[in-house]
């Protein structure tokens, strides 16, 4: 919505098409997958309790919410 507001040109058909492709890009990836590109925006032990809760596993989700995040640090860049 906001790349539509933009004036008509290169910068405004750059954003519709970026928005277009994390919109596919989000309905074909699993809870877990988003999770291994979002480091600590989607912890894994979020996705997993997620998981778990739409699962019916109500008790099992919750003690993945309740677990400390740990988010494996990136190499250093050179």
């Amino acid at each position: 919505k906001k790349a539509e507001k933009l004036p008509p040109g290169p910068e405004r058909d750059n954003g519709i098409k970026g928005a277009v492709f994390l919109r596919r890009v989000m309905e074909s990836n699993s809870l877990r997958s988003m999770s291994m590109c979002a480091g600590s925006t989607l912890p894994y032990n979020y996705a997993l309790g997620l998981t778990h809760m739409a699962n019916g596993r109500i008790l099992k989700g919750i003690g993945c919410f309740l677990r400390p995040i740990r988010v494996p640090k990136l190499p250093k860049e050179e």
